[in-house]
């Protein structure tokens, strides 16, 4: 069956199950409770470790070192049912068994471990309330108290005479069919001393470097802060670095991983300095890579660094590129707007936006006002952009006489150097009307400025629109003079009416233009055009898009399916198939990654759904977009981006089958390869961070995009890669319907 029809048929049971039922032999739940015993209900356990992340099935290493004797640690762990509500089931825990052992692996007779249930009762005796989802019916859970979470606690004191201890605690429970015949176990071993390694900094910036001007190595510090040595056993470093890291006299290049025969100690208290370097030749190209550094820190045997060069600086975005303000009449001023935006990371200094010499008379400008006031910029007193801040200059137009062309080039100075774009208008002899249009949000009815987020349907109105004395305003044309590059939007019912409505999706500027004609026939003087900027408001937004050779007309129904993934790092702990051949288990496919059979996550924070990705968008009939959002992606984590190229016949909508040709009554073929384009945007900037165009894809391939850092705004190619950067393999496994947990 189609994937997306398991998902839809899911949607459509989710959306119509009753109550509950009635049977309690066969349900096990109250007699109250009307449920349809026809359906598959069952809980899903989820167990948050202190950190609040997946619990994992290796153990934990508890540092004792710092506990006084007589003193306690709690270690807390949460339990709760993440089961869709519709269709779930309550997990009950009905025992706990509790193992204590030395380090020969022996039964221990004095305890140092203790375990608390919910009431803070020992576990042997501790009552533990039924498991349910947030907006479970408790009329339909059994018999006495329910919850969402509960704590389960672990508790050392440690005795005058500390010795070395293993604990396991098994969790037996009814509810989850995953735990039918198995426990869900945690394991805990006590440690003496624990090392902590902590590099600083976590990015390594260059800036940008001067032609001619060789930089100096810049220091990378990594120390101890742990109780017991570290020892680094491996440094790594992918992506593109023309330059190398040098640790105890020993140089590390890209592609060529740095083995310690005998790992490198840094004594508790300790630290190591590494040299980071920058080849002279190539120090003034863009580049940037990460040092992985593998190490026995048990809380982070990876740590990553992001290394960068040039990839800073001012930038200035200057919308539209051509302003023509049209015919204006005599006695009339016609206006325009040319929007600035800081396309950069860092704040940028506007220094002059004026004409330049050679201006048709009665042309102009001036500051509509707003957040960079009512005076233009000058070198004296700059307009200062902050990173994604926007101000306007209007250009002016009072014709001095009829059936004079104007012409004149604005021309702006920042830091990003000087930017002009040309300006026209056309005086005329008759007093006529001009095209004028509000924008308001078709869901919340907000009247909408010339900014708004992917996705939000726009109403655009028109009937604030004039018409030359005497007449009223005829017709309205609107017209989409320029979109993001993937993008096909389009007006509704048509591009005609004095009221339409528009639905950006792909992240960008649209310039929107609204020509009108009078019921005499008669144009009017001036269009109305307007720039919206769509930008995401999430942290990190990733977009896909792709274009298909064979398919001639990307607006219709019928088209190519690629998919979008993103996922978390905990994905590899899965244990899924190494498919692509790299040394590690992939992430795809898993409820660690984001895609279309899982298109809602619960990552991180349980409490806190701003850390959980949304597929916010999902395409099947060609060209996209599809999108993943993170309102706030947890920090330091490297996210995987990938994409499938999941089938490449055009799919009737109703049946999932492949559609009929209407030409030869017979079913598609092939559209063949597809190019995909990801674009990464991160913290709500118009301008994607990171850009990238993929290989030819042909049905069954999957490709690596690479992996994206929040907050230190980094991406780097996936593990394996190619030169190029690419890490593509062919005849990928197929999603299991039903997506394998990630703890």
């Amino acid at each position: 069956m189609n994937k997306h029809l398991l998902l839809a048929l899911a949607c459509c049971v989710a959306a119509t199950v009753q109550a509950c039922g009635t049977d309690t032999a066969s349900t096990g739940l109250p007699g109250s409770c009307t449920q349809d015993d026809k359906l598959d209900r069952r809980g899903k356990l989820d167990l948050r470790d202190p950190n609040k992340q997946d619990a994992k099935a290796t153990p934990y290493l508890l540092d004792v070192s710092g506990i006084a004797t007589g003193k306690t640690k709690d270690l807390e762990f949460t339990v709760a049912n993440v089961a869709d509500a519709s269709l779930a089931k309550p997990i009950v825990i009905t025992g706990v068994d509790v193992a204590e052992t030395d380090d020969t692996g022996a039964d221990v007779t004095s305890h140092q471990f203790q375990c608390l249930g919910p009431d803070g009762q020992d576990c042997a005796i501790s009552a533990f309330p039924a498991l349910i989802p947030e907006s479970f019916d408790p009329g339909c859970a059994p018999d006495g108290a329910v919850v969402v979470a509960q704590k389960l606690t672990l508790r050392y004191t440690r005795p005058p005479s500390a010795k070395a201890r293993h604990l396991k605690v098994s969790l037996h429970l009814t509810g989850d069919p995953a735990y039918a015949t198995s426990t869900r176990d945690i394991y805990i071993d006590t440690s003496f001393g624990s090392p902590k390694l902590a590099c600083t900094p976590l990015d390594v910036d260059f800036g940008i470097v001067a032609e001619g001007t060789p930089p100096a190595s810049l220091p990378l510090t990594c120390s101890n802060l742990g109780s017991a040595p570290v020892q680094i056993y491996e440094l790594d470093l992918n992506g593109t670095w023309y330059g190398a890291v040098t640790a105890v006299t020993q140089k590390l290049v890209v592609g060529t991983p740095l083995i310690f025969k005998t790992p490198v100690a840094i004594e508790a208290g300790g630290s190591l300095t590494l040299d980071v370097s920058l080849d002279a030749d190539k120090a003034t190209l863009k580049q940037g890579a990460t040092l992985v550094i593998n190490s026995n820190d048990p809380s982070s045997s990876v740590l990553k660094v992001t290394l960068k060069a040039n990839s800073t600086g001012p930038c200035l975005q200057l919308a539209p590129t051509a302003v023509d303000l049209g015919p204006v009449g005599l006695g009339q001023k016609g206006t325009g707007q040319v929007t600035l935006t800081n396309c950069g990371l860092e704040p940028i200094n506007v220094t002059n936006a004026a004409l330049q010499a050679g201006a048709s008379a009665g042309l102009g400008v001036s500051s509509p006002g707003g957040a960079c006031g009512t005076v233009l910029p000058s070198a004296a007193t700059p307009w200062v952009l902050q990173p994604k801040a926007s101000c306007a200059v209007q250009i002016e137009y009072a014709p001095p006489g009829a059936g004079i062309t104007a012409s004149a080039t604005l021309q702006v100075d920042s830091d990003a150097g000087a930017k002009t774009v040309p300006v026209a208008a056309q005086g005329v002899a008759v007093s006529c009307g001009s095209a004028c249009f509000t924008m308001k949000n078709k869901i919340s009815n907000q009247l909408i400025s010339n900014s708004v987020t992917p996705q939000t349907p726009i109403v655009l109105d028109g009937g604030c629109s004039t018409a030359a004395p005497g007449q009223s305003v005829g017709s309205w044309t609107w017209t989409l003079q320029a979109q993001p590059q993937g993008s096909y939007a389009s007006f509704l019912p048509a591009k005609t009416g004095k009221t339409v409505t528009l639905t950006p999706t792909v992240a960008g500027t649209y310039t929107i233009k609204l020509d009108t004609v009078d019921s005499a026939g008669a144009p009017g003087c001036q269009s109305k055009t307007v720039n919206l900027v769509v930008v995401p408001d999430d942290k990190l937004h990733v977009e896909l898009t792709w274009t298909t050779a064979a398919d001639k007309d990307p607006t219709d129904t019928l088209g190519t399916d690629m998919d979008l993934h993103l996922a978390h790092p905990n994905a590899i702990k899965a244990n899924m198939p190494d498919a692509d051949k790299n040394g590690e288990p992939d992430p795809w496919g898993n409820l660690c990654d984001c895609f279309v059979n899982n298109p809602t996550t619960s990552w991180g924070d349980l409490a806190n759904t701003d850390d959980d990705a949304i597929l916010a968008l999902d395409d099947r009939d060609g060209w996209g977009p599809e999108n993943i959002n993170i309102h706030v992606p947890q920090v330091g984590l490297a996210y995987a981006i990938g994409v499938r190229y999941w089938f490449d016949k055009p799919t009737d909508a109703k049946t999932g089958k492949v559609a009929i040709d209407p030409a030869t009554g017979k079913q598609f073929t092939s559209m063949g390869p597809s190019l995909p384009r990801v674009r990464v945007y991160l913290d709500a900037n118009v301008t994607p961070a990171y850009d990238v165009s993929g290989p030819s894809m042909v049905s069954g391939d999957m490709w690596c995009v690479g992996e994206v850092t929040w907050h230190t705004n980094a991406f780097v190619p996936c593990k394996g890669a190619d030169a190029k950067g690419v890490l593509l393999t062919p005849y990928y496994p197929v999603y299991p319907q039903t997506p394998p947990s990630c703890n």
